[in-house]
């Protein structure tokens, strides 16, 4: 995949007068906020699952 990006920037984006950078501030500003959301849902809904757990009820049923 590094080959490939070099060879996007030096015949795409830099004739074009484009920098194309690994890092680009502004895109994170958009991307970030996404797998900070779903890790926070998700620990979440376990955390609310855990709290209404019985622990108690689960040992003494026999299946």
């Amino acid at each position: 995949s590094q080959f490939i990006y070099g060879v996007l920037n030096a015949f795409v984006f830099e004739p074009r007068g484009v920098a194309l950078s690994v890092l680009n501030w502004r895109a994170l500003q958009f991307t970030i906020p996404i797998p900070i959301m779903v890790g926070l849902f998700s620990a979440g809904t376990v955390l609310w699952q855990l709290r209404k757990l019985d622990p108690m009820q689960m040992i003494e049923r026999r299946d």
